[in-house]
């Protein structure tokens, strides 16, 4: 998704992405050494045969192949690769990701049509598909990208996958889909029988093609990475949660990511300066009853936009919760040191990281220096309480609800997923909305309404002492029953709004009679100051007492003061 990203980061200019697909590309590279090969005719005779062109298969064929491609594109357009990440290269006027023979060019519109595409033409055998104005589509890497608008990319995989795995699995179009990804019982203990070898063929196939689509698939990630654990030895309980998992899919096959690029500086629920690679970690401490191992989970954000997400099982078993989510902080943040020097190089601009957890022991570990108690993970711990010493990245908390890395670290239910889900960028081109934008509507409606109701209790209580309504809360009461909003359901834990507000009103009542006793004993202060000099006066707990004291003390007359000028009270 960088080279997409980078297109819509450019959307004030005439940019436009291609893709280019390159027929029989291994056929027109030269072999750099002698290759024969042997062949048997029918009648068992054997020919040799010196290759001149590599042959799809070969085996160093696709290294060959991008040397040839990168030798054309250092040539014709000054394109240099990335040292990192070669399939990375751009110049002064376009970026490319290569794949094999799939190319995704963006750049200037007039560049990549008067000068790149006919370079290409007039060497290989070509099609190209162009992105440059709304509603238009293009094909890379069987994902249909779609502009939505001039800052919005929509990406769909190709429906073929799910189809593929809902003929293996015998799963219908008219059968009821599953709510949620996961399997109830996908933490516990597998005590099942192993499948047979024909089903076990049929299992290992079916999360092979889930994991060519764990990348569009982000509420999916933490099944499928259960289910890849599974493969060696596939039991009926990891059946049935594939089975699960594709029923769950079988409700959402259109949907895919949408990249819904904000202004620079902004995150996804914060705004910084400058550029800022946002990475969302979080961790399952011990939630699986079998094997007690952690789930890691990594989401990783650049204005807005979703550029990578994985859900991991950690490989050691994690002591306490801050153990865990430090793994993943680990794992999370060498994740984002490969996508952010991307990000440079495409970019040309500094790139700075922000690392949101959303354990607070986890973030006081990281900010300090040195192990303390837990010395086993010193390696680890101490990489990267350096890389926050210096400033290399930015330690940050994050409530439990918005932590969007949480869909990869367990099962979710639907209220809470679904704006998570919102906030990944999962789009439904069916209703044209991301999912979870009516709850998170209903979310936001609900805060208003509550505040509203809030203020016009606490109005009511305070002119007639609660014992009847005002026109006000009645007003508010039906705009909670028009919307069908209970307040009493929606998330009060049982907690009544009476109490809530008696227990406000008793603080506010508190505090009030504190201020005021404040200002009484500072008036007093004062006086006493005016009176008899600053004796001592900030040590005095009872300013009242303190006066009555020296009111009954005799002093003598003031035009005859007892007091000299070497008296040190003075």
């Amino acid at each position: 998704r960088l080279v997409p990203l980078m297109f819509l980061a450019n959307a004030d200019k005439d940019w436009a992405m291609m893709s280019l697909d390159v027929s029989d590309a291994f056929l027109t590279v030269n072999q750099e050494r002698p290759t024969v090969v042997t062949a048997v005719d029918a009648a068992g005779v054997q020919h040799r045969f010196i290759l001149g062109k590599v042959l799809p298969g070969q085996r160093d064929g696709s290294l060959l192949w991008h040397r040839d491609l990168a030798g054309f594109l250092k040539t014709e357009f000054d394109i240099t690769p990335f040292g990192p990440y070669p399939s990375l290269l751009r110049n002064d006027k376009c970026l490319v990701i290569i794949h094999v023979d799939d190319m995704l060019f963006t750049g200037d519109r007039s560049y990549l049509l008067d000068v790149v595409l006919p370079a290409f033409k007039s060497r290989y055998q070509v099609s190209h598909e162009m992105v440059d104005k709304v509603a238009t589509e293009l094909s890379f890497l069987k994902r249909r990208h779609v502009l939505l608008s001039r800052d919005e990319l929509f990406i769909q995989p190709h429906v073929k996958h799910a189809s593929k795995l809902f003929e293996m699995l015998k799963i219908k179009p008219n059968m009821h889909p599953k709510k949620t990804p996961a399997h109830p019982e996908i933490n516990e203990p597998d005590e099942t029988s192993a499948l047979n070898a024909e089903f076990s063929s049929v299992f290992r196939t079916c999360v092979g093609v889930l994991l060519y689509l764990s990348a569009d698939l982000v509420e999916c990630q933490f099944v499928i990475r259960y289910l890849a654990q599974c493969m060696k030895s596939p039991t009926e309980r990891s059946y049935a949660v594939l089975r699960h998992l594709c029923l769950y899919m079988l409700g959402c096959v259109e949907h895919g990511i949408s990249l819904k690029m904000k202004a620079k500086g902004s995150g996804l629920y914060h705004d910084h300066d400058g550029n800022v690679l946002e990475v969302y970690s979080d961790s399952d401490w011990a939630a699986h009853k079998g094997n007690r191992k952690s789930v890691s989970s990594v989401a990783i954000f650049h204005r807005g936009c979703l550029i990578y997400s994985a859900s991991r099982t950690q490989k050691v078993i994690s002591l306490s919760s801050a153990e865990a989510e430090l793994h993943a902080a680990v794992s999370s943040t060498c994740d984002s040191i490969l996508i952010s020097m991307c990000l440079e190089f495409l970019s040309g601009e500094p790139m700075r990281t922000v690392l949101y957890i959303d354990n607070s022991a986890a973030r006081q570990i990281l900010q300090r220096q040195g192990v303390g108690r837990i010395r086993h993970l010193s390696v680890k711990l101490l990489w990267l309480q350096t890389r926050v010493r210096d400033g290399l990245v930015s330690v940050k908390g994050i409530e439990s609800a918005k932590n969007v890395a949480d869909v990869g670290t367990k099962r979710l239910g639907l209220k809470v997923l679904k704006p998570l889900l919102f906030h990944l960028g999962v789009y439904n081109p069916t209703t044209g909305k991301r999912v979870g934008e009516e709850t998170i509507e209903r979310i936001f409606q609900v805060k208003q309404l509550k505040k509203s109701h809030l203020f016009a209790v606490l109005c009511n209580l305070l002119v007639s002492g609660g014992n009847t309504l005002s026109p006000l809360v009645m007003a508010a009461d039906d705009q909670c029953e028009t919307a069908g909003i209970s307040l009493r359901d929606e998330g009060s834990e049982g907690t009544t709004w009476k109490v809530l507000l008696v227990i406000i009103l008793f603080f506010t009542t508190l505090a009030v009679i504190r201020w005021i006793y404040v200002c009484y004993h500072n008036r007093r202060i004062r006086q006493m100051r005016d009176e008899y000099g600053d004796l001592h006066i900030s040590e005095a707990h009872d300013p009242d007492e303190w006066m009555a004291f020296h009111h009954n003390v005799q002093f003598p007359d003031r035009a005859d003061p007892i007091l000299t000028e070497d008296d040190p009270m003075e």
